[in-house]
């Protein structure tokens, strides 16, 4: 989410005294720098204990945006991390929240994530809530045109989900965001 709100091209994730990279990050790491992929149900890399400033040099001298999301609040059931280190100044102070059981997803059974930040606030329900949810409610913004804070005015071209493919106008390609980032106009 922290990567389709922001255009992050890694995003690290403070989990103890270490952080941890997923999917295309951890399968970067491995490659650029050698870490070991951990992953057993998705590709996971620990960082080898690296402060953050060692860190973000070497993210910027490959040239990438990035984010550090750090444990800034622990309580018993959920885990706050906010973005306190960051090449896009407009990300620092986004905060995520994911429930204490699973931290790392909010696709799991029980799991639930909060988004906030400079963006808009969004609670990701669990799998049985999400069942009684009506998927298509989004489809009306197919092929209408939106805007969003960040990027400017674009396109709809797709919508799976509570997520839209977007061609904007100011940005080259198409982004994946998430549908209440967007605002019909």
């Amino acid at each position: 989410t922290a990567k389709d709100s922001f255009c992050f091209d890694i995003v690290a994730i403070h989990s103890g005294i270490k952080f941890k990279f997923v999917e295309e990050d951890a399968l970067f790491l491995q490659k650029e720098f050698g870490w070991k992929n951990l992953g057993v149900n998705m590709d996971l890399a620990q960082c080898p204990h690296e402060n953050i400033e060692n860190l973000a040099r070497k993210f910027e001298r490959y040239k990438l945006k990035y984010c550090f999301l750090i444990m800034t609040d622990i309580g018993d059931n959920v885990v706050q991390r906010t973005i306190t280190k960051s090449n896009i100044d407009d990300s620092i102070g986004w905060q995520i929240e994911t429930p204490k059981s699973n931290t790392s997803s909010s696709n799991t059974s029980s799991g639930w994530s909060i988004y906030a930040g400079n963006h808009n606030k969004l609670r990701l329900k669990n799998r049985e809530e999400s069942k009684k949810t009506d998927k298509t409610q989004y489809k009306n913004f197919a092929g209408k045109r939106v805007m969003h804070e960040k990027f400017g005015s674009g396109l709809v071209v797709s919508v799976e989900g509570n997520k839209a493919t977007v061609s904007f106008d100011n940005h080259q390609g198409y982004n994946t965001i998430i549908i209440s980032f967007l605002e019909l106009i």
